[in-house]
Protein backbone atom coordinates (compact mmCIF):
# COMPACT_ATOMS: atom_id res chain seq x y z
CA UNK A 1 0.00 0.00 0.00
CA UNK A 2 1.19 3.62 -1.01
CA UNK A 3 1.03 5.80 2.21
CA UNK A 4 2.09 9.35 1.71
CA UNK A 5 5.34 11.15 3.94
CA UNK A 6 4.03 13.70 5.96
CA UNK A 7 4.64 17.14 5.87
CA UNK A 8 7.28 17.80 9.11
CA UNK A 9 7.67 21.28 10.79
CA UNK A 10 10.33 22.20 12.97
CA UNK A 11 8.57 23.95 15.92
CA UNK A 12 10.62 26.27 17.79
CA UNK A 13 9.92 28.17 21.16
CA UNK A 14 10.69 31.18 22.22
CA UNK A 15 10.09 34.29 24.63
CA UNK A 16 9.11 37.33 22.09
CA UNK A 17 11.66 39.29 23.69
CA UNK A 18 14.24 37.77 21.94
CA UNK A 19 12.77 38.25 18.80
CA UNK A 20 13.65 41.90 18.40
CA UNK A 21 15.64 44.69 20.28
CA UNK A 22 12.17 46.65 20.73
CA UNK A 23 10.57 43.76 22.27
CA UNK A 24 13.04 43.83 24.49
CA UNK A 25 13.46 46.94 25.58
CA UNK A 26 9.65 47.37 26.11
CA UNK A 27 9.91 44.17 28.36
CA UNK A 28 12.84 45.11 30.27
CA UNK A 29 10.80 48.67 30.67
CA UNK A 30 7.10 46.70 32.20
CA UNK A 31 9.37 44.79 34.22
CA UNK A 32 11.04 48.37 35.28
CA UNK A 33 7.61 49.72 35.87
CA UNK A 34 6.72 47.11 38.05
CA UNK A 35 9.68 47.98 39.99
CA UNK A 36 12.19 44.73 39.76
CA UNK A 37 15.76 45.95 40.33
CA UNK A 38 18.99 46.25 38.01
CA UNK A 39 20.02 42.84 38.64
CA UNK A 40 16.59 41.26 37.58
CA UNK A 41 16.33 43.20 34.27
CA UNK A 42 19.82 42.16 33.66
CA UNK A 43 19.45 38.58 34.38
CA UNK A 44 16.21 38.53 31.99
CA UNK A 45 17.86 40.46 29.24
CA UNK A 46 21.19 37.83 29.15
CA UNK A 47 18.66 35.04 29.26
CA UNK A 48 16.23 36.88 26.41
CA UNK A 49 19.89 37.49 24.14
CA UNK A 50 20.96 34.09 24.77
CA UNK A 51 17.55 32.52 23.11
CA UNK A 52 18.20 34.86 20.87
CA UNK A 53 21.87 33.73 20.02
CA UNK A 54 20.36 30.09 20.60
CA UNK A 55 17.22 30.50 17.65
CA UNK A 56 19.93 31.93 15.26
CA UNK A 57 21.97 28.72 15.71
CA UNK A 58 18.81 26.42 15.32
CA UNK A 59 18.39 28.37 12.06
CA UNK A 60 21.47 28.73 10.72
CA UNK A 61 22.09 24.70 11.63
CA UNK A 62 18.86 23.41 10.36
CA UNK A 63 19.02 25.73 7.02
CA UNK A 64 15.21 25.70 6.59
CA UNK A 65 13.81 26.87 3.31
CA UNK A 66 10.75 28.64 4.98
CA UNK A 67 10.24 30.37 8.31
CA UNK A 68 6.93 30.66 9.79
CA UNK A 69 6.74 33.47 12.73
CA UNK A 70 4.22 34.50 15.40
CA UNK A 71 2.89 38.11 14.89
CA UNK A 72 0.17 38.58 17.43
CA UNK A 73 -3.15 39.52 16.13
CA UNK A 74 -3.08 41.62 12.69
CA UNK A 75 -5.35 43.89 11.41
CA UNK A 76 -5.00 44.64 7.99
CA UNK A 77 -2.40 42.19 7.01
CA UNK A 78 -0.13 39.31 9.20
CA UNK A 79 2.19 40.65 11.02
CA UNK A 80 1.49 44.70 10.82
CA UNK A 81 0.82 44.76 14.26
CA UNK A 82 4.12 43.89 15.13
CA UNK A 83 5.95 45.97 12.68
CA UNK A 84 4.14 49.11 14.15
CA UNK A 85 5.50 48.63 17.75
CA UNK A 86 8.66 47.22 16.41
CA UNK A 87 8.73 50.71 14.54
CA UNK A 88 9.23 48.58 10.94
CA UNK A 89 12.34 47.04 12.21
CA UNK A 90 12.73 43.06 11.25
CA UNK A 91 12.73 40.13 13.74
CA UNK A 92 15.86 38.20 13.82
CA UNK A 93 13.91 35.61 12.04
CA UNK A 94 13.45 38.24 9.08
CA UNK A 95 17.18 38.86 8.84
CA UNK A 96 17.31 35.57 6.68
CA UNK A 97 16.74 37.24 4.08
CA UNK A 98 17.30 34.20 1.62
CA UNK A 99 14.74 32.51 2.98
CA UNK A 100 10.78 33.05 2.58
CA UNK A 101 9.24 34.64 5.69
CA UNK A 102 5.59 34.57 6.51
CA UNK A 103 3.77 35.94 9.48
CA UNK A 104 0.93 34.13 10.85
CA UNK A 105 -2.00 34.47 13.30
CA UNK A 106 -5.11 35.69 13.59
CA UNK A 107 -6.88 39.00 12.67
CA UNK A 108 -8.84 41.48 15.00
CA UNK A 109 -12.45 41.59 14.78
CA UNK A 110 -13.24 45.24 15.48
CA UNK A 111 -9.89 45.91 17.13
CA UNK A 112 -10.93 42.92 19.31
CA UNK A 113 -7.77 40.78 19.90
CA UNK A 114 -8.50 37.10 19.43
CA UNK A 115 -9.00 34.14 21.93
CA UNK A 116 -5.56 32.24 22.11
CA UNK A 117 -7.90 29.42 20.84
CA UNK A 118 -8.83 31.48 17.90
CA UNK A 119 -5.05 32.29 16.64
CA UNK A 120 -4.04 28.95 17.28
CA UNK A 121 -6.34 27.90 14.51
CA UNK A 122 -5.81 30.71 12.19
CA UNK A 123 -2.17 30.26 12.66
CA UNK A 124 -2.37 26.13 11.59
CA UNK A 125 -5.03 26.90 8.95
CA UNK A 126 -2.43 29.97 7.63
CA UNK A 127 0.35 27.21 7.57
CA UNK A 128 -1.53 24.83 6.25
CA UNK A 129 -2.73 26.98 3.00
CA UNK A 130 0.81 28.03 2.09
CA UNK A 131 2.40 24.79 2.42
CA UNK A 132 -0.58 23.33 0.36
CA UNK A 133 0.66 26.04 -2.22
CA UNK A 134 4.33 26.78 -1.80
CA UNK A 135 5.31 22.81 -0.98
CA UNK A 136 8.30 23.57 1.68
CA UNK A 137 10.24 20.63 2.14
CA UNK A 138 11.96 22.17 5.52
CA UNK A 139 10.41 24.50 7.53
CA UNK A 140 10.46 25.78 10.78
CA UNK A 141 7.37 27.81 12.97
CA UNK A 142 8.89 30.28 15.80
CA UNK A 143 6.39 30.61 18.26
CA UNK A 144 6.28 31.81 21.80
CA UNK A 145 6.82 29.21 24.00
CA UNK A 146 3.46 28.84 26.35
CA UNK A 147 1.61 27.69 22.46
CA UNK A 148 3.58 24.97 22.01
CA UNK A 149 1.77 22.08 23.17
CA UNK A 150 -1.59 23.25 22.19
CA UNK A 151 0.04 24.29 18.55
CA UNK A 152 1.90 20.94 18.66
CA UNK A 153 -1.50 18.87 18.63
CA UNK A 154 -3.09 20.72 16.29
CA UNK A 155 -0.54 20.58 13.49
CA UNK A 156 -0.41 16.75 14.06
CA UNK A 157 -4.11 16.75 13.82
CA UNK A 158 -3.47 19.31 10.62
CA UNK A 159 -1.72 16.49 9.34
CA UNK A 160 2.37 17.42 9.81
CA UNK A 161 4.82 15.67 12.08
CA UNK A 162 6.45 18.19 14.24
CA UNK A 163 9.73 18.42 16.19
CA UNK A 164 9.70 21.03 18.90
CA UNK A 165 12.44 22.41 20.62
CA UNK A 166 12.00 24.65 23.60
CA UNK A 167 14.89 27.35 24.04
CA UNK A 168 12.83 29.48 26.64
CA UNK A 169 13.46 26.43 28.75
CA UNK A 170 17.22 26.46 28.85
CA UNK A 171 17.59 29.55 30.98
CA UNK A 172 16.45 30.98 33.89
CA UNK A 173 13.93 33.33 33.16
CA UNK A 174 12.17 34.93 36.44
CA UNK A 175 14.60 34.32 38.76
Amino acid sequence: MFWLKKQKIYIIGIVHSAQNNVLLQNQLNLLRKRNFDDAFLDREKVNALGVRKHLIHEIETYKPDAIFEESGAWEKEPGDVLKYIIKNEKTIPETFSSIPHFFVDAKKIEKEKPSIEKRESEMVSMIKEIMRVEKFQKPIFIIGAFHLKSIDKKLKRAGFSTNIKNLKILFPFGK
